[in-house]
Formats: structure tokens, sequence, C-alpha cells
């Protein structure tokens, strides 16, 4: 299209219900409707993939390929054999291939990667590449697959992208930290969040019947995984009173097998209540019948579920570590993820002061401001056509 900048979006977690996820396709659906730019996105799906894919307002092409012929990626699983053999097949064949002909776009002027990494293989036009924490340099191994395949991937951006995104300072700061990098060529476009969402219409007894959910609970909303630091969340519930754990039950998301063996060494299955795989759609109204919300994260590069809680309106007890205060803002009761004592009187300190919740509501709200889905793909934009 004459006089529009070509841009072709690299969208690889297109249809996977994370951070990641959710920044791509927010930021695709609104550069979308810019008039200056020509648009175009696809993702790679491994061949004998047949997945569906989440219907979205504009196209996503899916290309059938293995993704190692694309991106550098040590096996993070029991594949090592496999990938001794694949490795020297996929390295010939990048001598061969392009990555705009695999993505058939080529002539795009601007490539935007939004996954903490781009390709190793050619690619034609400017990129621009989003790094989101890196949480695998500090919570692997020091020999680790992970921690390898990020220090590779970084150093691939940090080399050939044209410009650089996080999605806080606090990742800024750390890349620019870390790795050879000046922390002033690094762009900051925060998380949004869809306050209207979080706000809208539901039907709370349809909502707790289905879900069998407390009277009344303390929400964990999110992954555990490791770093997540979901049994301290467990430990220092266990510590409540017992007054107040018989009032307030304890609400987790998808469990994981040591949080779950953690529950049961500190007696307290009784007082816990999971939850697993909640669809997008009825989310924000989890968010809405909890009494507290609480973080207790280790890491983060921004910490979605915080500021999706204050869009909620409820009080956040959230962790000190890493990017959590800056997501916060004031709207927040912070402790130390590591000090189990800490998250367990920041809980109790929020339990039993109505006037204190009152006011972390009132903060979250304002806090959540912030954070525009729109002001965050304008910088993209203002970024896209300054190259």
């Amino acid at each position: 299209m004459p006089g529009k900048i070509r841009v072709h979006l690299d969208m690889q977690c297109v249809d996977l219900p994370c951070g990641m996820g959710r920044n791509e396709t927010e930021i695709a659906l609104r550069l979308m409707k810019y008039d200056d730019l020509d648009i175009t996105a696809s993702y790679f799906l491994p061949i004998g993939d047949d997945r569906n894919v989440r219907q979205f307002d504009f196209p996503v092409r899916r290309v059938k390929i293995p993704t190692p012929l694309v991106y550098h990626a040590l096996p993070t699983g029991n594949r090592n054999i496999i990938h001794a053999i694949e490795k020297p097949l996929f390295w010939l064949a990048r001598h061969f291939v392009s990555y705009d002909s695999l993505v058939g776009n080529t002539g795009n002027n601007i490539h935007v990667f939004f996954e903490n990494r781009i390709p190793v293989i050619p690619v034609k036009g400017k990129i621009i590449a989003v790094i989101h924490d890196l949480r695998s340099l500090f919570f692997e191994e020091s020999n680790s697959n992970r921690k390898i395949n990020t220090l590779v991937n970084t150093e691939e951006i940090i080399r050939r992208a044209n410009k650089i995104i996080t999605v806080s300072d606090f990742t800024r700061k750390t890349l620019a930290g870390t790795f050879d990098v000046n922390a002033d060529d690094i762009e900051v476009a925060h998380n949004g969040i869809n306050s209207a969402v979080f706000s809208g219409e539901y039907d709370a007894d349809s909502l707790r019947k289905e879900y069998a959910l407390p009277e009344k609970y303390i929400l964990y909303f999110g992954s555990c995984d490791k770093h997540k630091n979901v049994e301290s969340l467990v430990k220092a519930y266990a510590l409540l009173p017992e007054r107040l754990r018989a009032e307030y039950r304890l609400l987790i998301t998808n469990p994981s097998d040591s949080v779950k063996e953690c529950i049961d060494q500190s007696g307290i299955a009784g007082n816990v209540h999971f939850l697993h795989n909640v669809p997008e759609k009825d989310k924000p109204a989890i968010y809405r019948e909890a009494s507290l919300f609480v973080w207790p994260s280790f890491y983060e590069g921004f910490g979605m579920p915080v500021t999706e809680a204050q869009a909620a309106g409820i009080p956040v007890v959230c962790s000190n570590a890493t990017s959590m205060p800056e997501a916060a803002g004031d709207g927040a009761v912070f402790f130390d993820p590591a000090n189990v004592d800490e998250i367990k009187a920041a809980i109790e300190r929020c339990l039993v002061d109505e006037s204190l919740r009152r006011e972390l509501v009132a903060k979250g709200y304002e806090n959540v401001k912030r954070f525009s889905w729109d002001e965050s793909a304008r910088k993209f934009h203002d970024i896209i056509t300054s190259l």
C-alpha cells in the first residue's frame, strides 16, 4: 500500500493465556488502527501441531515449520538426544532460508518481535524487539538451558535490533546493568489494563455456584511456577490466627504438586480452594468477589495480576521485589517475599483494618490510570515511524 510503512508482527504467543500473549495482542489490535501502517502478523507452529487459534479482529498467519529453524533454543525438557540430531540439520538449513521468505512478507520495512528473542536466520528490514524480563538469568542454575537461552537471545537482540522496548523501567535498568547497552537507548512501554473489563456487570450468584467459591476468600491468581513463591503464601496463611482462617479461605489458581504438598504439610487443606484454567471471561469476576489479593512473587518483568486486582477494586498485598512496586504504585501493602512472617503480617493487617482496605482500593483505582494499552501502542507507533 503506497505511502504506508509495512510492518510485520511476530506473535509466537498469540494463542497463549500469558502476559506476553496479552501484551502482543493488545498492542497489535491498536497498531492495526493506524492509517500510516500496513500490518501483517504471523507465528510459527511446529509441524504436526494442529491446535486451534483464538479468533481476533485481525488475521494471523500460521507458518508450520520446526521453530528451532528460526530461533535459538536449547531443549528445556528431556529432548537432548533428539536435539543433538536436529541441531546440525537446522544449522545447515539456516544458511538457505530467510525469515522474510518463511512469513511470506518480503519487503517489510519493520519487524516487531514481542517475546524476548529474534530469529537467528537473516531478517530484512529493521528490527524492534520487546524484552519482558530476564528472570532466567537470576532464577536458574548457572549451566541451565533456560539461562543459556536467555543469554544468547538477549545478546542477539542487543547486537542486531534497531530498537529495544521493555515493559517496565525495572527491566530496562536490569538489561542495561547486565549487558553492554545504554539504558537511554531502551524505550519503556508498560503493560496496560482494560479497566472496563474489570468493572462490568456479572451474575455473582451464578459465578459462586459454578466455581463453588467460599463466602470470603484471599486470592492468588496466576501460575504456580517456582518464582511465583506461592508456597510462602501458603505458609504465611497457615500462620494467621485460626479465627481469620475460618473467616477467609485461601483460593489458589493452577496449583502445582509442590504447592499442594506444602498445603498438606501445613495442615490447612480444609481451608484452601483450587481453581484450574479459569477462562478469561470469568477472571474479572473471580477477582471482584475476593476479599484480598496477594502477590508473593520473587521476580516479575511487570506483574499484570497486581494491576488487574486493582482495576477489579480489591485491596492488594504485594511483594516489594523487582518490578512490583513500579506496577502497584502506592496502591498496595508491600512485604519482603523471602520473609514469611512479613507476608503473614501484611495479610493480617489488611484483613483486620477495614479503613486500610478502603484506602488501598481507592489508591489502586488511581494507580491503574497510569497504564494504558492505547498509550503503549502509541509508543510502538512512534518508534516504528522514527526508524
